[in-house]
């Protein structure tokens, strides 16, 4: 009676601790999914950048109150810098995600990954966006005004727009992905279209906002109350088509190839 007593509690005790070790082992197996896709998905970034470049150097002047003369026809102008602060920021925002999707929701892991790698990304906006405007020929003039007339925390001008911008923009996106993806299938082109403009509807103002405050070199203040924080809607939505239906094109056809 004894001897029953004992096994029926050791295997009761090792059944509990079956699901445990099945948990930690699910875990590692999505990390090392999740770490082995940072690359297609940096490389499908980098893809829906340069799509929409010039589309973007045009809303940018769009929305910046004073743009130079010389700069309307240089569309490419600062794509060099841009693309390798590109790769910066999306390896920043992607590891984070990856890492933090193990043990959170998808809402909340695009949150906090959008919020942690903001600190790369908005210097990167804060020096692209000058010459994007045209106000600098280099990212080494541009980052150089910068750090004279604003210090350190002239890279950061604009954060909190950007930020309140970003993280809803990035988790409305991937949870329209999630949603649209069960009622098209496998349309993955026409499901990041239509997830980037929904949820660029939402944040166009912040983005707007974001734009003059980074290129506001001429320290003159921003009266908020009359900002046209519509300007430039129809190139936003366009750019945001474009670059989520291109992200998810790019993203799925290299991480099919990487299985092969």
């Amino acid at each position: 009676m004894l001897r029953r007593c004992t096994t029926t509690t050791t295997t009761y005790s090792i059944q509990r601790k079956v699901p445990q070790l099945r948990s930690i082992r699910h875990v590692a197996v999505v990390h090392a999914s999740c770490s082995f896709n940072i690359c297609p998905a940096v490389i499908s970034s980098i893809a829906a950048f340069t799509s929409t470049y010039p589309l973007d150097t045009l809303k940018t002047r769009t929305q910046s109150e004073n743009v130079p003369k010389s700069a309307h026809k240089a569309l490419f102008q600062g794509y060099a810098a841009g693309v390798v602060l590109c790769l910066f920021s999306s390896l920043a925002y992607f590891s984070i995600l990856f890492a933090l999707s193990t043990c959170m929701y998808i809402a909340q892991a695009s949150a906090a990954a959008s919020f942690l790698s903001s600190f790369v990304k908005v210097p990167g906006k804060a020096i692209t966006k000058l010459l994007q405007n045209g106000d600098f020929a280099s990212a080494h003039d541009a980052a150089q005004y910068i750090h004279n007339n604003y210090g350190i925390g002239g890279f950061f001008r604009g954060f909190w727009p950007y930020v309140l911008d970003d993280i809803p923009e990035m988790a409305i996106k991937v949870c329209l992905f999630k949603y649209l993806e069960a009622w098209f299938g496998q349309n993955t082109g026409l499901i990041g279209a239509l997830s980037g403009v929904l949820s660029s509807i939402v944040t166009q103002p912040l983005d707007l906002l974001q734009t003059r405050m980074m290129c506001n070199i001429s320290k003159n203040p921003i009266d908020f109350a009359k900002l046209p924080y519509f300007s430039g809607l129809p190139l936003v939505l366009i750019i945001n088509a474009v670059q989520s239906g291109v992200f998810l094109v790019t993203y799925r056809t290299i991480d099919a190839l990487m299985l092969l």
